[in-house]
């Protein structure tokens, strides 16, 4: 999961995915690509499903893998953008 937002009451993320290939065109439309997947503390090519956010209890979000490099950061930016 990439954490979007820290509240006291609420996280809110996005969903990181490896599965790719099976989903429809629609469905890759809007999985971002982590070029930097490596770097970012990920163990294989993942994919950022940008279809919708999800808010979690903070409970439920207890460690962190890794992070987006600088690069991987500006291109979602410009992603989320268009």
């Amino acid at each position: 999961m990439l954490i979007l937002e820290e509240k006291s009451d609420r996280v809110t993320i996005l969903n990181i995915t490896t599965h790719y290939e099976n989903k429809s065109e629609m469905i890759q439309a809007k999985y971002f690509i982590i070029n930097d997947w490596e770097q970012a503390g990920l163990n294989k090519p993942s994919y950022i499903d940008t279809n919708g956010t999800v808010n979690l209890p903070p409970s439920a979000v207890d460690n962190h893998i890794g992070r987006l490099t600088k690069t991987d950061e500006m291109r979602l930016i410009e992603f989320l953008n268009k």
